[in-house]
């Protein structure tokens, strides 16, 4: 007869706190073959098979496994195979949603509740590596509106990978004024308007102020003064605009309120023989 040899030696494991990791040895020779099984070098009861299961492992069953196989001609012991049992990672804690202007920082972080060491981690911005994010923690110096996405982290050790939930990143832009508020000459009775327009990320929000102070009502992005007076004359207006990032405010137009030239006598005319002189005249009632 010939003695057992191991044609499949047992392989390492790396098995999660509860799982039932399995170890397997293939032998030829002369059947029938017995077998026992060791856990660093010692006999485990029962363990007679060509396979072994380790039963909801814990850390504690973490070691070295081998098999001697023995038939009447003899005996041969397989190779030792490392059983590792561990936790797979486990978030305490995912990254939150941020919404945030541009030239803005931002963090993401996360925290895991288990996980055995070594943990190495990898942040993703929509399903893509970001390279060098490999901390707990993702940080933007100054944000983009390209940096506008989902971020992700995945945890990862021995015994599994675990990907936190994803993170929305909005950026916006805060308001910038584009076309100022333009000085005006308006005659006594008329209604001048004032406009500003703005480039930034949408909805905006306008308040006109008169010489630094709110006019009630006056929230769009122009603002017309009815039926103008005197008293207007010399004042100011300016818009503050506003979005959800922040605001800014436009320069002030000055408003210049009179009347115009009104004519209250006509010059007449006048038939005179040459080499004589003629004076034309004019007055004004405004």
């Amino acid at each position: 007869g010939v003695i057992p040899v191991v044609t499949t030696q047992p392989a390492n494991k790396n098995a999660i706190v509860g799982t039932s990791p399995t170890f397997t040895v293939d032998v030829n020779g002369t059947a029938p073959f017995s077998y026992q099984w060791q856990k660093d070098g010692t006999n485990i009861t029962g363990a007679t098979n060509a396979t072994y299961t380790a039963t909801t492992a814990q850390t504690g069953d973490s070691g070295l496994y081998r098999c001697v196989v023995s038939n009447k001609y003899g005996s041969v012991t397989s190779n030792p195979a490392t059983l590792a049992v561990g936790y797979a990672p486990a978030f305490a804690s995912h990254p939150s949603p941020a919404d945030q202007a541009t030239g803005t920082s931002v963090t993401f972080s996360i925290s895991l509740s288990a996980g055995t060491a070594p943990v190495t981690y990898q942040w993703q911005k929509d399903g893509t590596n970001i390279t060098g994010a490999t901390s707990t923690s993702y940080t933007i110096a100054t944000l983009t509106t390209a940096h506008a996405g989902n971020y992700r982290c995945i945890a990862s050790n021995a015994f599994d990978s675990t990907t936190s939930n994803p993170a929305t990143l909005t950026v916006g832009v805060i308001p910038v004024v584009t076309t100022q508020p333009a000085n005006k000459n308006a005659i006594v009775g008329t209604s001048p308007t004032f406009t500003v327009d703005v480039n930034g990320t949408a909805p905006f929000t306008y308040q006109w102020q008169k010489d630094g102070t709110n006019i009630s009502g006056a929230t769009s992005a122009s603002y017309t003064i009815n039926n103008v007076q005197l008293d207007a004359n010399g004042t100011t207006y300016r818009s503050i605009i506003s979005n959800k990032y922040g605001s800014v405010t436009s320069n002030p137009a000055t408003l210049a309120v009179g009347y115009a030239p009104a004519f209250a006598s006509d010059p007449d005319s006048a038939d005179q023989v040459t080499g004589t002189s003629v004076t034309f005249s004019i007055s004004l009632s405004a």
